[in-house]
């Protein structure tokens, strides 16, 4: 039996993630964790949810006092996600 076509398997893996149509789930798993980094431990454990939709981080606060101090750093908290991501994915975040 000869091998023939021998694709590298991370090639195979982003076929079917693409196949399945599940690559949106992965863009937002790693957006909640760039989030989580990017806060901080106090700041993370204060997040009760936290989703990302078409360029759209929303955030549940649990803590008024975090919420606030979040909100006025949103433009840098955009940035640092982003720049950890390596890409512009997060358009824009809003706190609840």
């Amino acid at each position: 039996m000869q091998r023939t076509g021998a694709v590298r398997l991370g090639e195979l893996l982003n076929q079917y993630i693409d196949e399945v149509r599940i690559r949106d789930g992965f863009v937002s798993l790693d957006v909640c964790g760039a989030w989580r980094a990017a806060v901080g431990p106090r700041a993370a454990a204060a997040t009760a949810y936290a989703c990302f939709k078409q360029g759209v981080l929303y955030c549940t606060i649990t803590s008024s006092i975090i919420r606030n101090q979040l909100y006025f750093n949103l433009e840098g908290l955009k940035s640092d996600i982003n720049a950890r991501l390596g890409s512009p994915l997060v358009r824009r975040i809003i706190l609840r």
